[in-house]
């Protein structure tokens, strides 16, 4: 048996002994702490064909300058303004704002800051694995594992303002009841919009498992493979961490992360994929006649069949009571009897480009206030996948020895040989846009417009060896 253990340190900025004094302007938490990782290699007993293998690590990730750079422009050491038909010979008209500019601002204002969490810290994931390999003969081994990873601190981008709910036993500044006349008043802080006013922190999670099948031949007998099955469920409590430019964006209410809890839209669900090469029989004697025209072909090729992704239904809903009523800040509702199975249009994904979702399912979130608001919509995130893919990327090889020096290479590549239209998700996953309860369906919604892969692409290649 092996056993091999790690540890990695993240360090912090060693000119302060304090994590509160650190060049990024905020607390510094989760500075200075250690990443253990362990493995482990085991051939069972009284076996000589079966190996257990297993590890277990934790990793900090280092973010990137994009959240940071969101923040250049942002008051009061940043600022953005346009001047148009600016004279040349008045390159600097008065009115200039001065450095450092300070917004106004009121219980009455509506600001809407890009800001920085002060307890923001490096995302953690923590990956495990646990295999079992089997060698069914000498050229062929089976392997059958797990994979799980857990995120935490992970980044996202969220809406800090949303407006709370009053009642008669929880009022808020005096009021007992929500309505769209009162957002002003319920939100946490005056002064600032509940729609757009975000802070950047580290507080998104997620989940990962996935069983991995795989089956190997090296290479004998002129044939070798590699056939692999993955089977996973990534979950998060947002519309996915590979979507958004400052991390994961939360779509629906802020302040209930199990409401925005799913599947994550960039794993595929199941995935096969098989490479193979194999090199057809031929004459021993390559540098005669028959060798040269006979030996040294092959064909080679990648196929992959795959679920499609998990997709977050949208939509604008400008009368929600809670103050989420910019573009895509909420999630729309269910037409009562339908469900999940019920968002995709049935049929082959060709015979429904233009109606692939189903939004004959789909309206707007119930109206909760008297002056028309509504609460938030009840189709979850990953509600419906997108279309499956399968294509088939083929070559066919022939080596032919002109000499005992020279020799020369033919290669047919056939990408997407079949021609088979691998589509894209649809382009549009905003359902509508909701006016005091009404909603008003987008004619493009749901619809495929693009591939996602070329159609079939043959190409040539000549190769002199010497």
């Amino acid at each position: 048996m092996i056993l091999a253990i790690f540890f990695r340190a993240l360090e912090r900025d060693e000119s302060s002994r304090e994590f509160q004094k650190n060049d990024a302007a905020i607390n510094g938490t989760g500075q200075n702490v250690w990443g253990p990782r362990v493995g482990f290699s085991w051939q069972l007993p009284n076996s000589q064909t079966l190996v257990l293998r297993g590890g277990y690590g934790l990793f900090y990730t280092r973010t990137t300058g994009q959240p940071i750079l969101q923040l250049l422009a942002a008051p009061p050491y940043g600022l953005i303004q346009t001047q148009i038909f600016v004279p040349f010979s008045d390159p600097f008209p008065p009115g200039q704002a001065q450095i450092p500019f300070f917004p106004a601002y009121s219980p009455t204002t509506a600001l809407t800051p890009v800001t920085f969490s002060a307890n923001f810290r490096p995302p953690i994931v923590q990956e495990y694995s646990l295999n079992l390999q089997s060698e069914l003969r000498r050229d062929l081994v089976l392997e059958i594992g797990y994979e799980g990873s857990r995120g935490t601190h992970l980044l996202e981008q969220r809406l800090f303002n949303q407006a709370l709910s009053a009642s008669p036993s929880n009022p808020i500044r005096g009021e007992t009841d929500n309505t769209l006349a009162n957002i002003g008043l319920r939100v946490p802080i005056q002064g600032f919009l509940p729609s757009n006013a975000t802070i950047i922190d580290s507080e998104g999670q997620s989940w990962y498992n996935g069983m991995n099948v795989s089956l190997k031949k090296r290479f004998t007998h002129g044939l070798q493979f590699l056939a692999s099955y993955t089977w996973a469920r990534s979950l998060t409590a947002d519309t996915g961490y590979s979507t958004g430019v400052n991390g994961g964006v939360l779509i629906g209410d802020q302040a209930n992360a199990r409401s925005r809890y799913g599947p994550d839209g960039f794993v595929r669900p199941q995935r096969f994929v098989v490479s193979y090469l194999y090199e057809l029989p031929g004459p021993a004697n390559k540098l005669s006649l028959k060798g040269r025209v006979l030996s040294g072909w092959a064909v080679a090729g990648v196929t992959t069949i795959q679920a499609g992704q998990y997709m977050t239904i949208t939509q604008d809903n400008f009368t929600n009571a809670f103050g989420m009523n910019g573009p895509s800040e909420d999630r729309p509702q269910f037409v009562p009897g339908c469900s999940n199975q019920q968002l995709a249009t049935a049929g082959s994904v060709t015979s429904r480009l233009n109606n692939f979702l189903n939004a004959a399912c789909i309206t707007s979130p119930p109206v909760i206030t008297s002056d028309g608001g509504t609460a938030f919509g009840n189709i979850g995130v990953g509600a419906v996948r997108g279309p499956d893919q399968t294509n088939f990327d083929m070559v066919a090889l022939k080596s032919t020895r002109l000499t005992e020096r020279f020799g020369l290479d033919f290669r047919a590549e056939f990408f997407n040989a079949f021609n088979t239209p691998q589509f894209a998700n649809p382009s549009n996953l905003s359902a509508g846009t909701s006016v005091s309860g009404a909603f008003i369906p987008d004619s493009t919604f749901g619809q495929i417009t693009v591939t996602s892969v070329n159609p079939r692409l043959i190409q040539f290649a000549l190769k002199l060896i010497f």
